[in-house]
């Protein structure tokens, strides 16, 4: 007899437990096909069978491809892009690489995308239909029979775990390694098909090292509460930051909660940063009556999930070996088919029902929803009278790898990077994708607005010049602006500047000397801040001068400034809440999350100006030569 090995949640769960024995194995005789499913309409090579999302930047299909012939072919998940994204110069340039990356990738444990082009105007990507459901819902819904069985928890993470080792070690056709990091591994991108094998998706953020297009300075991508400590800090990461995520994946699996997870995403990723996840002794309860084997998944998980990126698995398929010695020491074989017998047992009406499909090809309302944080980017369609139908399926088999596409012009490749960065989808309802806005102070949605064509004035004429806003502390001090001499006194705007650098000097009685290079664009309102530190005298000139009532001609000191060499600089890592730009002085270090930007070491003085112009102003300490990280909630009482 196979020993048992399961698994309860930590919170209050029925006393009935999902385990290996008690998983019947399975049949496909009862799964029809869905090459009998009716045609929509004919996209290219391609019938839309129904649509199963739609988003602020594409439109999901259920597809079936068809031959040159008319012969029905494999099925397909089809993201059409909406015109208005493809006119976006920005996202144009930014998933050029996210759509070569998803095209080298070819892995049983990754979803691959097969082809993309562009037909009859519109831009899509069409990529492998998955039959199964999200691990995140695999996670709930085994929540109400006791959990998900350790052995099949591990198998499914160390499925994970040997995609992300492939792609971390993926290499380009020259055989230079691509540094691949995955950035958005969580439980929504792992798909658990209803035939056992497991599909890693939404590569679309994902970011190679050797990408022409790169990230932007304290830009967080991903979801937070899956996010490293280095991630949360807008720190640089390598693949460690995937083995991170991994861990806090199997903790929730093995738990049924995120251990980190909180209220707010400010709060999240305070958490990660500074708080230690409980033990998982404490927050696992499960029949396993070799105590050893809760030591060794504890000690797994802790070594995943550690703060430091040294201290962690140095890859993915380390993490997997370790998973696979678990395994192996627990006295259990699990394979993928284990897995299946699971979904079966735990979907086995989804499964006979089928995809629920909107078969109306109209377009929805223009105004999408994009939710925040870990909430799926794309939302399902309402069904609406007469308008969906349950179609049963059966899984394809097919390992192809991904055609070969002969570049398209400029324009399509960016909205196809848009589709690329996009989940690889699986007909669930639910869909990932890259997601760039503005948090609010309670995280709340953001909304995609899709204009309407030819709606709206006129763009008005795009400003020729900039101003600069200079204000001081103390107040009062003289602009001096290289080239134009003594402006005007602080506070004050300086308008009508033709584009160019601008050296701007601030002189004030009692103190230094302050200046600041700019490069001013136009229509740029740049706006620099100082605060002036006061030249006081020196002790020992103080003690001459009140031993010489008489003045006597004497030779001129050097100011302190002049004798003490100044402290090397240290640098910096600040997250705020809400999200907000900050400036040292006149200087703007970014927007928060802002990580590893050198700044003057001692007592630096961070101003804050949130989204709403609010300006809040804050201290840190930055040692010299050191790294300071600080969370600032803008919220609380200023200082």
């Amino acid at each position: 007899m196979t020993q048992e090995i399961s698994l309860a949640n930590a919170q209050a769960l029925p006393s009935q437990q999902v385990s290996l024995d008690d998983i019947e194995p399975v049949t496909h005789s009862g799964r029809a096909s869905l090459s009998r499913a009716p045609s929509l309409a004919r996209f290219g090579r391609y019938d839309l069978l129904g649509r199963i999302a739609f988003g602020g930047m594409a439109e999901i299909f259920l597809a079936r491809e068809v031959s040159e012939t008319g012969r029905a072919g494999r099925h397909v998940v089809l993201k059409r892009v909406l015109p208005h994204v493809a006119e976006d110069e920005h996202f144009v340039e930014m998933f050029v690489d996210e759509a070569r990356l998803a095209m080298h990738l070819n892995h049983p444990n990754i979803c691959h995308v097969y082809a993309f082009g562009e037909e009859s105007g519109s831009f899509y990507i069409a990529m492998e239909w998955v039959d199964g459901m999200p691990l995140s819902k695999l996670v709930r819904r085994a929540r109400e029979r006791g959990g998900v069985p350790i052995p099949i928890a591990l198998r499914i993470v160390a499925m994970v775990a040997e995609a992300l080792d492939y792609a971390h070690r993926a290499s380009d056709s020259q055989g230079e390694p691509l540094g691949i990091v995955h950035r958005d591994v969580s439980p929504q991108n792992v798909m658990v098909s209803y035939d056992g094998p497991v599909k890693l998706l939404d590569f679309g953020i994902a970011k190679a090292a050797s990408h022409s297009t790169r990230t932007e300075a304290g830009v967080v991508k991903g979801k937070f509460a899956y996010m490293s400590p280095q991630q949360c800090l807008g720190e640089p990461i390598d693949a460690r930051a995937d083995v991170f995520a991994l861990g806090l994946c199997l903790y929730e699996i093995l738990t049924g909660r995120n251990p980190f997870k909180r209220q707010t995403e400010f709060d999240t990723m305070r958490a990660i940063v500074y708080e230690d996840a409980p033990p998982l002794a404490d927050a696992i309860t499960s029949r396993e009556p070799r105590i050893e084997i809760q030591r060794e998944l504890e000690a797994l998980i802790a070594r995943a999930i550690a703060k430091k990126p040294e201290e962690r698995f140095q890859s993915a398929g380390e993490m997997q070996m370790a998973i696979e010695q678990v395994l192996a020491r627990s006295g259990t074989v699990v394979l993928a088919a284990k897995v299946g017998e699971l979904m079966h047992d735990l979907f086995a009406n989804e499964i006979k029902a089928g995809p629920q499909l909107d078969r109306r090809l109209s377009m929805p309302p223009p105004r999408a929803t994009v939710p925040s944080g870990e909430n799926e980017a794309m939302s399902s369609l309402p069904p609406g009278p007469n308008a969906t139908q349950r179609i049963e399926v059966a899984t394809p088999h097919d390992d192809e790898r991904p055609s070969s596409i002969v570049p398209p012009r400029r324009r399509m490749l960016g909205a196809l990077m848009i589709a690329a960065g996009l989940a690889l989808f699986a007909v669930t309802g639910g869909v990932g994708a890259w997601v760039a806005y503005t948090m609010g102070a309670q995280g709340a949605h953001s909304e995609v607005v899709i204009p309407s064509v030819g709606a709206g004035p006129s763009a008005p004429a795009a400003p020729t010049t900039g101003a600069i806003y200079v204000d001081s502390t103390p107040s009062g001090a003289h602009i001096e602006l290289e080239d134009r001499g003594d402006v005007g006194t602080t506070p004050m705007e300086i308008g009508l500047l033709s584009p160019g650098r601008y050296l701007v000097r601030l002189r004030a009685d009692g103190h230094d000397d302050w200046e600041r290079a700019i490069d001013l664009r136009a229509g740029d309102r740049a706006q620099l801040v100082a605060v002036l530190s006061a030249n006081a005298p020196d002790l020992e000139e103080e003690e001459e001068e009140a031993a010489e009532p008489e003045p006597v001609a004497r030779a001129v000191r050097p100011s302190r400034r002049e004798r003490e060499p100044a402290a090397p600089p240290g640098r910096v890592s600040i997250n705020s809440r809400p999200w907000s730009k900050v400036y040292v002085g006149g200087r703007l270090l970014g927007t928060t999350p802002i990580g590893d930007v050198e700044v003057q070491s001692g007592s630096v003085r961070l101003r804050f100006v949130d989204r709403d112009g609010e300006e809040h102003v804050r201290s840190i300490t930055v040692p010299p030569g050191g790294h300071a990280r600080e969370f600032f909630d803008l919220r609380a009482q200023a200082e």
